[in-house]
C-alpha cells in the first residue's frame, strides 16, 4: 500500500461525487414518467456498457485525464452507476427487487473502484541485461520496461519500485498503472510520459523513442504465421510490454524485450504484434510533436 495515499483521497473525492450524482438524479427524477425513468435508465446502462468495453483502461482516458490519480479517477462506471442507482430507486419496479439490485450495483462499482488499491505488488527482482530490465515474474513485464525506458532517459529505477508504482498486480499492470507508475518518477525530472495510440509508421517516425509498446499475438495472426507460437512462445490473447528502442535500419527493430533482453525483431514482426498502444516520454517545457 505504500506510496497510495494519493490514491486513496482520489477515490474518496469519487465516492463523494458519486453519492452527489446519486441523489441529485434522485431527486431531479421526482417527477419524471415512468418512460422518462425507462429511457434515461437505458441511456445511463448504455453509456456503462460502453465504458466498460471500449473505454475502461483506454489510452484516451489517459489522454484525457494524465493525472497520477488515472488509476482511480479514470474509473468512470463509478460515477455512472451510482447515477444508474439513484434512477432505479425512483424506479416503479417493486422494493424487493429493486433495493437488492441497487445495492448490489453500487457495490460492485465501489469494488472496482478500490480493487487495484488493495492488490498486493508481487515481489520482484532487479535483474538487468545491460541497459534492458529482465522482468522476474510472469505478470511484471510492464514494470520491469517502465524500468527500462527510465533509465534510457537517465533517470535510475528498479523493477520492485515500478511494480509498487505502476499498482502491478498477480494479474499484470494496467494501461492506466503504468502511466502513473511513470507520471510519479518522473516528478521533478525533465521529462514527463504521454499516453498515445500510434500506428507502425508513425511509431516509426516518432522523434521520441525510446517509447513502450504494448504487443499481443491475435488467432489471426497465430493462424497465418505458426511460428510464433511453436517457434518464439508466445501465447494468443497474452498482453506484453515491450520498449521500442529504435529502427535501425527498414527491415529490423531493436527491441528492448523485458522477457529475454535486447532483441532484433523483423518490422513486419512488430506490425503483426504492436496492439496500438504507446507511452512516449515528452520533455515538460516544450511537447516533442510525432
Amino acid at each position: 500500500m505504500h506510496g497510495r495515499a494519493d490514491l486513496w483521497l482520489a477515490a474518496m473525492v469519487m465516492v463523494a461525487v458519486g453519492i452527489a450524482l446519486l441523489f441529485a438524479v434522485y431527486r431531479l427524477s421526482a417527477r419524471a414518467k415512468a418512460w422518462q425513468l425507462g429511457v434515461w435508465g437505458g441511456i445511463l446502462a448504455s453509456l456503462l456498457l460502453l465504458f466498460g468495453f471500449v473505454f475502461s483502461g483506454s489510452v484516451l482516458i489517459a489522454q484525457l485525464l494524465p493525472l497520477r490519480c488515472l488509476p482511480v479517477c479514470g474509473n468512470f462506471a463509478f460515477p455512472l452507476s451510482l447515477m444508474l442507482a439513484g434512477l432505479l430507486l425512483r424506479s416503479r419496479i417493486p422494493r424487493w427487487r429493486r433495493v437488492p439490485f441497487v445495492v448490489l450495483l453500487v457495490g460492485a462499482a465501489s469494488w472496482a473502484l478500490v480493487a487495484p488499491l488493495l492488490s498486493d505488488t508481487p515481489a520482484c527482482g532487479d535483474l538487468w541485461e545491460g541497459d534492458v530490465c529482465i522482468q522476474s515474474g510472469l505478470a511484471s513485464c510492464s514494470a520491469a520496461a517502465a524500468a527500462t525506458l527510465l533509465r534510457y532517459h537517465g533517470i535510475e529505477a528498479t523493477e520492485q519500485e515500478m511494480a509498487g508504482l505502476c499498482l502491478t498486480s498477480a494479474k499484470g499492470t494496467t494501461t492506466h498503472g503504468l502511466f502513473r507508475g511513470l507520471l510519479v518518477k518522473t516528478k521533478g525530472t525533465p521529462y514527463r510520459p504521454r499516453a498515445c495510440m500510434l500506428s507502425l509508421a508513425e511509431l516509426q517516425a516518432s522523434r521520441n523513442l525510446p517509447a513502450i509498446a504494448s504487443v499481443a499475438l491475435t488467432a489471426e495472426i497465430s493462424e497465418s504465421d505458426p511460428r510464433y507460437m511453436r517457434e518464439w512462445g508466445w501465447q494468443i490473447g497474452e498482453p506484453h510490454a515491450v520498449v521500442i528502442l529504435g529502427f535501425p535500419d527498414d527491415g529490423e527493430v531493436l527491441v528492448a524485450d523485458p522477457s529475454v533482453g535486447p532483441e532484433h525483431w523483423r518490422v513486419e514482426g512488430l506490425r503483426d504484434l504492436m496492439t496500438g498502444e504507446c507511452i512516449l516520454m515528452t520533455t515538460r517545457d516544450k511537447r516533442i510533436q510525432d
